[in-house]
């Protein structure tokens, strides 16, 4: 357990959060707050894209044939006329 002071930012209060404690959760950029029962639960928003570069989720992930054809093409600049 650690102890912070409670501190003014403008007309709110905040704590700061130690760095070592947002390492360990994966430094988030956002967090929910949530009242239960009395304590204040922090947690960790997780980032819903950090997977979108992950080749397995795309291999099994429901494609249609239209799909398959665009992702496996080649990029062409076809707007870059000289």
């Amino acid at each position: 357990m650690m102890t912070v002071p409670i501190v003014p930012i403008g007309n709110s209060r905040g704590i700061r959060i130690p760095k070592k404690m947002l390492d360990a959760l994966g430094s988030p950029e956002s967090v929910n707050l949530e009242l239960r029962e009395g304590v204040l639960v922090v947690r960790p928003i997780a980032n819903p894209r950090a997977a979108w570069d992950d080749e397995a989720l795309w291999r099994n992930a429901k494609l249609t044939r239209e799909d398959r054809e665009w992702l496996d093409s080649e990029l062409t600049n076809e707007d870059n006329v000289e």
